[in-house]
């Protein structure tokens, strides 16, 4: 029995939904559980698997990839060589006004984002937070707001540690 939905058609190549209205070019890959709806476009190399969802006017280009649970929406344009990917492990937060974000990459690094400053964890754990709050031109009092989110990012490695996957 054959899968069908109304206005959606399977795409050639990959077997992914494609609704009638979005447009996918031939070379484009949209794998079997990955959608591509509304007036969306994946035209060159692009690749869309997983349960990616690529929709509104959005378009995907180039040899970019969108995977795993991934939603790209709205008027995104993600092209040449870019990776869009879930990630079920990214931890988020504010402190002392400044906005942090920590999350795992595929080879279970994990990163930290504090405020302009991006880097892998070891490179904050090594960091005179002091320091750091100085070369900002902040009060050696806003170091706590730091350590907080480099102790939310060593939970984070911790977890990967103890189950072995980024992506649990």
């Amino acid at each position: 029995m054959t899968e069908q939905r109304e206005g959606w058609h399977r795409h050639a190549n990959g077997g992914g939904w494609v609704q009638d209205t979005a447009h996918v070019d031939s070379n484009a890959c949209i794998k079997r559980y990955a959608e591509v709806s509304g007036t969306a476009r994946v035209f060159g190399n692009a690749y869309v698997s997983g349960n990616a969802r690529v929709s509104g006017n959005a378009e995907v280009s180039g040899t970019a990839r969108v995977f795993g649970n991934a939603y790209v929406s709205g008027n995104a344009d993600v092209f040449d060589n870019a990776r869009v990917q879930s990630c079920q492990h990214i931890l988020w937060g504010c402190s002392g006004g400044y906005h942090w974000t920590t999350y795992p990459t595929q080879d279970e690094q994990v990163w930290l984002q504090f405020g302009c400053e991006a880097h892998l964890l070891e490179w904050w754990e090594a960091q005179h937070r002091g320091r750091l709050c100085v070369h900002h031109e902040h009060e050696l009092a806003f170091s706590p707001y730091v350590t907080l989110a480099i102790n939310a990012a060593r939970m984070l490695r911790d977890r990967i540690v103890k189950y072995g996957d980024a992506q649990l």
